[in-house]
């Protein structure tokens, strides 16, 4: 590969960074809005964050273990995307899940929104808010399943970064 200069790597960075305020705050909102809705899980997200934290300050190592709190990030994502509708394009031919070739240079869009509410891949229930579903996943999710979810945890670095925001 060619080494890149320090000014495409600042601009990289910088576009990282700035590229997540946006969505990371339209996410909140969202979450917010919903644990207003649904006091019975804002009492058990506070129990939480109390039984891990107790009285002292969150460190990062604690933050594995609040899976309820991960869960309702998880479910608002889900019910309300931070980019709901997206396109990709296909570098090299690809099959989707249902079977359609994709050819190379073919644009896809998909609408995230409407995949998290879908009761095919979520159940009868799929347009309520229940973190809890999150908590009953035995088996991990596939990409398909990740992808129209939007997952807070899920990014292409495979880093926590977008969890961590």
């Amino acid at each position: 590969g060619v080494p890149c200069s320090k000014e495409f790597l600042r601009d990289l960075v910088l576009n990282f960074l700035i590229a997540g305020r946006d969505t990371t705050a339209q996410a909140m909102s969202w979450c917010l809005f919903l644990l207003t809705q649904h006091p019975e899980v804002e009492n058990k997200l506070l129990q939480e964050v109390e039984r891990v934290c107790s009285t002292d300050e969150l460190s990062y190592d604690q933050l594995r273990d609040l899976k309820y709190v991960e869960a309702v990030l998880n479910e608002s994502l889900r019910l309300y995307p931070s980019v709901p509708i997206d396109a990709k394009f296909a570098v090299a031919g690809d099959t989707l899940p249902d079977g359609t070739y994709v050819p190379p240079g073919a644009q896809v869009w998909y609408t995230a929104f409407a995949m998290g509410r879908s009761s095919l891949i979520w159940g009868d229930d799929a347009h309520k808010f229940r973190p809890e579903r999150w908590l009953e996943i035995t088996e991990p999710l596939s990409a398909y399943e990740i992808r129209c979810s939007m997952q807070v945890r899920e990014s292409a670095s495979g880093s926590d970064l977008p969890w961590l925001r």
